[in-house]
C-alpha cells in the first residue's frame, strides 16, 4: 500500500471512523481502523460490536493494499498533521508509515486476518416477521 492524500481530508475520514471504536475493546483488532486502497481512493473502516463507520476519501494510489492500525493512534497523529499538507502513507512490512513534510510517523499493524474473529455478524432476517406498508394519511 503506498498513497498520497491531503492532511485535512485524512483527518477528517479518520475522526469519522475512530467513532465507531469501543472505548475497551474486547478484542485488539476492533480498537483498529482498516485502511484499504483501491482505484476508487482509500477506505477506511472500524467498528465495534454496535456501530460501523465507513468512509472513503480520494486519494492518489500508488500501490493497492489493506493495513490495519490503532485508530485512536492514527488519529492522534492525524491531529497533529498539518491541515494543508499532503500525506504519503506507505505499508512497509509490518508498519504503515505516514510521513507529511519534516513529520514521520510510524505505527505497528495489527493482523488483518484476525479481523474477521472480531466482526459482528450480520443479523439475520427472521422470514416470520412483517410490516405492512400503507400510506400516512392526515388524521389518522
Amino acid at each position: 500500500m503506498k498513497l498520497r492524500v491531503f492532511a485535512n481530508v485524512l483527518a477528517e475520514a479518520v475522526a469519522f471512523a475512530a467513532r465507531a471504536l469501543p472505548t475497551r475493546a474486547p478484542v485488539p483488532v476492533l480498537a483498529g481502523i482498516l485502511l484499504r486502497t483501491d482505484e476508487r481512493g482509500l477506505h477506511l473502516a472500524a467498528f465495534d460490536y454496535e456501530t460501523a463507520a465507513t468512509t472513503r476519501v480520494d486519494a492518489e494510489i500508488a500501490d493497492d493494499g489493506t493495513a490495519l492500525v490503532s485508530g485512536r493512534l492514527l488519529n492522534e497523529i492525524c491531529k497533529a498533521l498539518p491541515k494543508a499538507a499532503e500525506v504519503d502513507i506507505e505499508l512497509s512490512g509490518s508498519r504503515l508509515l505516514v510521513t507529511s513534510r519534516t513529520a514521520k510517523f510510524t505505527l505497528p499493524t495489527l493482523p488483518v486476518e484476525h479481523l474477521a474473529q472480531g466482526r459482528p455478524r450480520r443479523a439475520r432476517r427472521d422470514p416470520a416477521a412483517h410490516l405492512e406498508r400503507r400510506p400516512l394519511t392526515p388524521g389518522h
